[in-house]
């Protein structure tokens, strides 16, 4: 509270005013990123005041947890790129800072229904879902790193395929290549 007094001579007048003062909040909102679902976790970094986040572009509509929490999770409803805006608030003063997040809709690994083989043939895997592959075990395959290797198993075999994305973003499927062991029987008369 301040005082402003004016004298002339004998006479005098005074008023007071009071003036509220308030730390600027400085504002980190943290990092975005790229993520293989409609999800993600802000890690905002809170300075003073109050916090909130809201969705400033994006080309569906997102739900937080809570968006007063700085470390909330948002969804939303479509992919695509998205910018949210930390703000923070104290008093009169406020700081925001934004964050891009592209939600990516999650990579769809399929390595085929599965199948049987007789003892001694082969047979051509069909993976499907990705542009990068890995099949695992790697023994018996023509080429682990393909979508679709030629399989001469021994035994019957689960074979677990990773795919990869455009986006960067994998998924895993399994399949069984059962091998029969067939007798062929000669008949005489």
């Amino acid at each position: 509270t301040f005082q402003w007094q004016e004298v002339n001579g004998v006479c005098s007048d005074s008023a007071t005013v009071t003036v509220a003062f308030y730390d600027q909040p400085t504002v980190d909102a943290g990092k975005g990123g790229a993520e293989c679902d409609l999800s993600f976790t802000f890690g905002a970094n809170p300075s003073i005041g109050n916090g909130y986040w809201s969705q400033f572009i994006g080309p569906g509509i997102s739900t937080f947890i809570d968006s007063s929490d700085a470390t909330t999770t948002v969804t939303v409803s479509s992919q695509g790129s998205y910018i949210y805006r930390w703000t923070e608030t104290n008093g009169f003063c406020s700081d925001s800072q934004e964050v891009s997040v592209t939600f990516n809709l999650p990579a769809l690994a399929s390595a085929g229904p599965d199948t049987a083989v007789s003892l001694g043939n082969s047979i051509t895997l069909d993976g499907q879902g990705g542009i990068v592959y890995s099949w695992e075990p790697d023994t018996f395959l023509s080429n682990a790193n393909v979508a679709d290797p030629i399989s001469s198993p021994l035994v019957t075999t689960t074979y677990i395929l990773t795919v990869t994305d455009v986006n960067g973003c994998s998924d895993i499927d399994t399949m069984v290549v059962d091998v029969l062991i067939d007798y062929n029987f000669v008949v005489s008369k």
